[in-house]
Order: C-alpha cells, then structure tokens, then sequence
C-alpha cells in the first residue's frame, strides 16, 4: 500500500478559484490599460508634447523618453487596477447572485476571498520588484536622455 501525498488545503486550486481568478484578470488588465492610459494622457503626453512643440526636440527622442517613463507609470498603476478589479469582480458576482448561491453551497466568503488575495500579494510583489530594479534604471535612462541628447539640441532646456 502506497502512502499518498496530500497537498495542503491552501495549495489546492478547485474550480471555484480558477474562476474567481479568470474574473479578476480580465478586470485586472482592464485596469491597468485604463489607467495607464490616463496617466499618460493626463500629464506624461503633455510633457512630451511640450518638448516636442515649444522646443523643437526629435520625434525620436521624444519616443524614447516616452519608453522609459512608461515603466513608472505602469507601477503606479498596478496597485489601483488591483483594486479595481477586486470591486469590479466582487460587485458582478453580487449583482449575479453569485455569492448567495456559493455561500448556500457552503463557501465561506473568506474562501472565495482566497484567491484574490493572492492574487493581489503577487500584485504587490511585481509592483514591489519593478520599483526597486526597474523604475529606477528607466528613470536614470530618461534622465540621461534629458540631460545628453535634448541638451545637445537644446541647450537653454537645462537651466
């Protein structure tokens, strides 16, 4: 007789977590688009437009500038797309009545939470790693561009 090896009941992925999570990823890069697109379009755009018009800097310069902020965005956003995308989950499961039917089915709503949470620590990890290797090396690429090549064109630019 063969000793059978049992996974805890914390590493087991039922079904129930496959969906929950699949929920959640779909709201996740829903939210990480939508706010990186903000951001961008919100302050990122215009500050590059701005050295491109006013100041007469290279598209090509200006494109490359725009890469490396971008990482910086991106880090900003992924916690806010965490959490929308926990609500937007939560909220369409509520309103389809289906946490009634999985709590009558004798789910703790702690267990349904499982998922996402670690979903949302792995969030925090990847966000953690980006701006601690990441972000500052884009950050330090963006501002050599700054300050050796839209120097070299435009010199009154570094006052």
């Amino acid at each position: 007789m063969q000793a059978r090896r049992l996974k805890p009941s914390f590493l087991t992925i039922l079904t129930l977590d496959r969906y929950v999570v699949s929920q959640t990823a779909n709201a996740f890069i829903f939210g990480v688009l939508a706010f990186t697109v903000l951001l961008v379009a919100g302050d990122l755009l215009f500050e590059l437009a701005d050295l491109m018009i006013e100041q007469g800097i290279s598209l090509w310069a200006v494109s490359r500038l725009f890469v490396y902020k971008l990482p910086g965005v991106v880090a900003l956003t992924l916690p806010m797309a965490s959490l929308l995308a926990a609500l937007l989950t939560f909220g369409r499961l509520s309103s389809q009545s289906e946490i009634i039917a999985m709590k009558a089915a004798g789910i703790a709503f702690q267990r349904i939470l499982r998922p996402v949470i670690f979903a949302s620590v792995g969030v925090s990890v990847l966000a953690l790693m980006m701006n601690e290797s990441i972000v500052p090396l884009s950050n330090k690429a963006a501002d050599n561009i700054m300050r050796f090549e839209i120097a070299r064109e435009q010199p009154s630019l570094l006052k």
